[in-house]
């Protein structure tokens, strides 16, 4: 598969500011060095994301180049490269060329491909990490942007009823179905599509790792779908758009029970209070 590496030249403390402003984009992966870089299918490419690199350019008062990168099997590059995670004891996330570790409550295993969320990221590790101190069992669950689908797979391993897990992106929903079955999970549904797919109208725990415009855009309709004395937990917002997402949320009537932050992340856990 051909790709296109496109290298901007920023000060680092810009990195993530420009990978959530590309989170929509046709962007699928990224290498921090002493520059990031950002890849994307050769034939992905096309006039909307150069528009959108121009205007971040001017935004940033920074450049960027895009240069088209040797036709590689990049998923065995990746796989082999892909490190085992810890969190706490709690979890420990590893490829499936990984010997099986002791001392944790409990294992996922996956295969890494470039989908979103394997947690590396702070916005999976802050997810994962919060889902410890929620109760799951007997609970319906809804994994909205699954990515991998790690944590739909660890939302079954918490004891959960029912998990529906949906993205828009087909290489996800390859990768979550690869995952359920690399983990023996029995109780994780898969659909692609956004929340017109769903076969539930009501969840007790929403989980939601996405950016920023889509948790805008869904607000109202997430907030509908949480039973009452429901959980919202969401990540993939910076530290910059707390305010936006805080007014948003509070509005609708949900309660802030915790934000964490890891570098420039936050991760929210929102209570629907009962309404009498």
């Amino acid at each position: 598969m051909a790709y296109l590496s496109i290298i901007f030249s920023c000060p680092d403390a810009l990195y993530e500011n420009i990978i959530a402003e590309l989170s929509d984009s046709e962007v699928d992966s990224y290498y921090e060095t002493e520059s990031l870089i950002a890849y994307v299918q050769k034939d992905k490419w096309n006039d909307n994301l150069k528009a959108n690199l121009d205007a971040l350019a001017v935004k940033y008062t920074m450049s960027y180049e895009v240069e088209e990168l040797e036709d590689t099997n990049w998923n065995a590059v990746w796989e082999s490269n892909f490190q085992a995670v810890s969190i706490s004891d709690f979890c420990h996330i590893r490829a499936n060329f990984h010997p099986q570790q002791t001392g944790f409550e409990h294992q996922i295993e996956i295969s890494p491909k470039m989908a979103f969320g394997t947690g590396h990221h702070e916005t999976t590790a802050m997810m994962i990490a919060q889902m410890a101190k929620l109760d799951f069992k007997g609970k319906q669950i809804l994994d909205y942007g699954c990515g991998t689908g790690i944590l739909a797979v660890l939302a079954d391993m918490l004891g959960s009823k029912a998990v529906e897990a949906i993205d828009i992106d087909k290489n996800s929903v390859d990768n979550t179905l690869e995952h359920i079955a690399l983990n023996k999970v029995q109780n994780v549904q898969v659909a692609q599509g956004d929340l017109e797919v769903l076969s539930q109208s009501k969840y007790h725990i929403i989980l939601a790792n996405i950016n920023r415009g889509v948790l805008m855009q869904q607000a109202e309709r997430l907030y509908d779908l949480i039973e009452d004395n429901g959980t919202l937990l969401m990540s993939g917002i910076l530290e910059s758009d707390r305010n936006l997402i805080e007014e948003k949320y509070l509005n609708l009537g949900l309660k802030i029970i915790s934000v964490e932050q890891s570098g420039e992340w936050l991760c929210f856990n929102f209570l629907k209070l009962v309404h009498v």
